[in-house]
């Protein structure tokens, strides 16, 4: 079994036309928001692969 980090998308972006243009594609407000969460949900697995590059700590979830 192995550890997976999941990044719930659906659940915390708006369902509007802030973060999507249409059905499936982002708008940039929707893709900044996708990359912060993504980056949020992954840096404590990455922190632990690579702690020297984020001696800053990671951000709250």
């Amino acid at each position: 079994s192995e550890k997976v980090t999941l990044s719930d998308i659906a659940r915390e972006l708006p369902k509007d036309s802030r973060s999507f243009y249409d059905l499936c594609h982002f708008t940039a407000q929707g893709a900044e928001a996708l990359a912060e969460n993504v980056y949020r949900d992954i840096c404590p697995a990455m922190a632990k692969l690579a702690p020297g590059d984020y001696k800053g700590g990671c951000p709250a979830r």
